[in-house]
């Protein structure tokens, strides 16, 4: 009977080794412990496929193993508050059966109650009293002081900040600075959005919380983590992988984690595995379906963002086999500011690497040349077919990334004075 593939390689989906990430993961176990670390207030920003729902679940891991009381939400839609009410209210219905829980092995199952494991590590029989209708303040305060009351600590985990509706994402940051900060409570959070966040953070007074949090760099995998960790998952499955197979993974996830996982479970299927061993073949294999839905589910939908200075900037890259210096690229940008742009919103993306002190820039681990040169010669052809039916009066739009809002400009490509993004 076939064995299924041990790789994960659905977004967020928290792999059974974890790749690349030890010194960061030690770093937080620390932090956690300690109440004066910075970490205990940090915000993830890194583009999507390097892990960050993973490394989240990670760190709710760590909390949830030294007995905090840990809530974790998304704010992808409205309702922060009463999604943690929700959980609350979960809580107290498991209530004096989340001891029994809290001696589960880790499982999903038990993931899913992490707020009850919290009351029940701190040894409390029933979720403390929480009223839904009480404000995020209220509850945060509470619950911390619950948790301080029994020598204990709490971690609020907030994925894809990025989504949250502005006026939400200000109260949430005043919420949690007040309880952590003015009110000096046992308050641990830790954030993830897109790297676009940035933007809004520096540009929104009430978002400046968000911009002191301590901000871990979630590094690209280096080639040696991603062939120990691919040499691990097959063996603790019962299989067997070639030298030169590894290798050629290894090589061709570039660094990203999704990219990595599904290079794993593409290259199990092909194989047979672990009936029979993964060889070059299954490799080559998997790296070609891999491409494909990296493709379809990141790179695709990335490119039909970037404006037309930005895929310019890509395809010239992807045309050099060196680095180019950043005077290469003037061409596509006379305004230094708007080069400095177009080079700070690829980096941000995941497509390049700058390095500011020797002006070189290169591709980065989303900047696939096979991609770049398929959604370039697709954008081409869209637009000729535009252009055959667009009326003559007719103007591109400029599209840059605007500095203070977020959104691009809508100003005719070319124009004068500084972009806008109403008319």
């Amino acid at each position: 009977m076939p064995v299924s593939s041990p790789f994960t390689p659905d977004f967020g989906t928290s792999p059974a080794f974890l790749a690349g990430r030890t010194a960061l993961v030690e770093a937080w176990k620390a932090a956690l412990r300690n109440p004066r670390d910075r970490l205990r207030m940090a915000l993830l920003l890194s583009p999507r496929g390097t892990g960050k729902t993973v490394m989240l679940n990670e760190i709710e891991d760590l909390a949830t193993g030294l007995g905090m009381l840990v809530v974790a939400v998304d704010t992808s839609t409205a309702g922060v508050g009463e999604r943690i009410a929700e959980q609350i209210e979960t809580a107290r219905e498991i209530g004096a059966g989340a001891a029994d829980v809290l001696r589960q092995p880790q499982t999903e199952t038990t993931k899913s109650a992490r707020l009850s494991l919290g009351f029940a590590s701190l040894g409390w029989s029933a979720a403390t009293p929480v009223e839904p209708q009480w404000s995020l303040r209220r509850m945060l305060t509470h619950l911390a002081s619950a948790s301080s009351a029994h020598n204990s600590a709490m971690l609020l985990s907030v994925d894809e900040l990025h989504a949250a509706d502005r006026d939400e994402a200000r109260r949430l940051a005043a919420d949690v600075q007040h309880v952590a900060k003015r009110e000096n409570l046992p308050l641990c959070f830790a954030g993830a959005a897109l790297p676009f966040f940035r933007g809004a953070m520096r540009s929104d007074r009430k978002l400046s919380f968000f911009n002191r949090c301590a901000k871990p760099t979630l590094a690209s995998i280096s080639r040696a983590d991603a062939a120990g960790f691919y040499r691990h998952m097959i063996a603790a499955a019962n299989g067997t992988v070639t030298d030169e197979a590894v290798d050629a993974m290894a090589t061709a996830c570039g660094g990203n984690a999704y990219k990595m996982q599904h290079i794993g479970h593409s290259a199990w299927l092909a194989a047979g595995a672990p009936r029979r061993e993964i060889g070059a073949d299954a490799a080559r294999d998997a790296i070609d379906a891999a491409n494909r839905i990296v493709y379809e589910d990141v790179f695709r939908p990335l490119w039909e963002d970037l404006t037309p200075p930005e895929r310019r900037c890509l395809e010239l890259l992807a045309g050099s086999a060196d680095p180019l210096h950043v005077a290469e690229l003037a061409a596509i940008e006379a305004d230094p500011d708007g080069l400095t742009a177009v080079l700070d919103s690829l980096v941000d993306s995941g497509c390049v690497t700058y390095d500011h002190s020797s002006g070189a820039v290169t591709l980065g681990h989303l900047g696939d040349r096979e991609s770049i040169a398929e959604a370039a010669s697709v954008s081409r052809h869209l637009q000729n077919a535009d252009i055959a039916a667009r009326p003559l009066s007719s103007h591109p739009v400029c599209g840059r990334p605007m500095q203070r809002v977020t959104g691009r400009c809508v100003l005719p490509l070319g124009h004068a004075g500084r972009c806008r993004s109403k008319r």
